[in-house]
């Protein structure tokens, strides 16, 4: 009797059912169509595990015979369950032909340990630019510790526009360039990057340019820069960490801390500087290896540091460009060209009067209800600059009415005199129009009517061609 228990109970195990991971590959064929030959193209294949446990991905690669055109990006070696990944895959033709491969991934799944997408894409002709640059070296000869200033030329020898996207400098910080760091050649055309050598010993320096551009075979072009035959020295390295983007209004920490000597030794010196947008009052507070930059109007702010060694050796410059972008739906700036004047900004709702309450927002009525429920519809001037150069800039977060009128007026000359004027308008983000006049005391100008509708792509600033005029009132009143 105990035995055929034993016998039943050994037969009630219950069953152990092994938990699988599994693939899924979108889209079955990517299809890349026509990219222009010596192009890359990238589009993503997203791979997902489908099944109940981890997946373990040993191999991602492109078979078949045209398989050196396709190339893979970057994937991961685990994917938990659900997981979805994109594995980017780039397609660069070499000539003007159909090209067909497969991407294969190897797997742990179970049913399908190797599986297969198609990919397909064919080459074609259309302008494409050409890089050249000369001479390929810029030396500057022997010149003691006096400066000197030469260039080398850009030129596009390709059949499509060249688009060059940054000059980038290296090593010696002698070296200056005082052209534009982007711009675009039509075919045939070239320019002239004007490079200022000014030595601070005799022992030589050397630099070097890196041209970066759109075209298709030579992404980066290099020029070297000698002086005084060169030199020898490691250059210390400059590095701004800091980002990108802010808002205007905001102040952004930078820092310079991961500069280094590939010596060893610490960095000796820290030079800021800073290129602000026009009609931008900011500067860089510096504190060593630290900076702060207060942003007080929209635009781009371009921030550079050079850092000297111990060996009294200055690196070249990094270059950091911040966009300080409006959050606020509607923006509007007003700057001027005098150091003492004071110039007001208004912004009116649809037809409102000049310093008429409560509809026309400015100074003396900064931060106006203007009826909607909560203040994201309503007007705010973020600051009344009475003394030389503003900026002023009046925001709406949400627009709710269709229409506003914007306004200068010459307040006070204080020894000023005539002045120039200048509004910028952002919409969504975006400058969407900028405006300038020249402006005698107690003059106003009707600058713009913004016409609202909600959407950016029916949303306009129309300007005003009215002359200017004198105010009947000086200050806010209630008709």
């Amino acid at each position: 009797m105990w035995s055929l228990l034993m016998a039943m109970a050994c037969n009630d195990d219950p069953q152990v059912n092994r938990l699988y991971p599994d693939v899924s590959l979108v889209p079955e064929v990517l299809d890349f169509s026509q990219v222009v030959v010596d192009y890359p193209s990238t589009l993503p294949v997203l791979l997902t595990n489908t099944g109940q446990a981890k997946l373990n991905v040993s191999k991602i690669e492109v078979v078949g015979e045209d398989k050196a055109v396709f190339s893979v990006g970057e994937w991961p070696e685990v994917l938990a369950i659900d997981e979805t990944v994109e594995i980017p895959i780039t397609f660069t033709p070499d000539n003007y032909l159909t090209y067909a491969a497969s991407l294969s991934v190897e797997s742990d799944a179970k049913d399908q340990p190797t599986s297969l997408i198609t990919l397909a894409g064919s080459g074609v002709k259309a302008p494409t630019p050409d890089i050249e640059v000369s001479p390929p070296v810029l030396d500057f000869g022997m010149l003691g510790l006096l400066s000197s200033t030469s260039y080398f030329e850009v030129k596009n020898v390709g059949d499509g526009v060249l688009h060059v996207s940054d000059l980038v400098q290296e090593r010696s910080g002698a070296f200056t360039i005082i052209s534009d760091h982007s711009f675009s050649l039509d075919p045939g055309e070239s320019t002239n990057v004007v490079v200022i050598y000014a030595p601070t010993s005799t022992e030589g320096d050397n630099g070097l340019v890196k041209v970066a551009s759109d075209d298709p075979d030579e992404s980066t072009a290099e020029v070297i820069l000698l002086g005084n035959g060169g030199g020898d020295f490691d250059y210390p390295v400059a590095i701004i960490d800091g980002p990108s983007t802010t808002e205007p209004r905001q102040t952004v920490n930078l820092s310079g801390i991961r500069s280094y000597d590939p010596d060893g030794d610490p960095i000796a010196e820290y030079e800021w500087s800073l290129v602000p947008p026009e009609g931008s009052d900011a500067s860089l507070t510096a504190l060593n290896s630290a900076s702060y930059l207060p942003t007080d109007i929209a635009g781009v702010y371009t921030v550079q540091l050079r850092v000297k060694s111990n060996e009294e050796v200055w690196s070249a410059p990094a270059i950091l460009e911040i966009d300080a972008i409006p959050t606020e739906l509607l923006h509007v700036e007003l700057f001027w060209d005098g150091s003492g004047a004071d110039l007001d900004l208004h912004l009116a709702a649809d037809n409102g009067g000049m310093f008429v309450l409560p509809d026309d927002c400015n100074y003396c009525n900064q931060t106006p209800s203007w009826g909607g429920t909560g203040t994201a519809d309503d007007p705010t001037l973020d600051l009344d600059d009475r003394y030389g150069y503003g900026p002023e800039n009046i925001n709406v977060d949400e627009p709710a009415v269709d229409s506003y009128r914007i306004r200068a007026h010459y307040f006070v000359e204080n020894g000023d005199g005539t002045v120039v004027a200048t509004v910028k308008v952002y919409l969504y983000g975006v400058e969407e129009a900028s405006f300038s006049r020249v402006l005698d005391y107690n003059q106003v100008w009707d600058v713009a009517r913004v016409s609202w509708s909600g959407d950016p792509g029916t949303t306009y600033v129309i300007e005003e061609s009215e002359a200017l005029y004198e105010p009947d009132h000086r200050s806010c009143y209630t008709p």
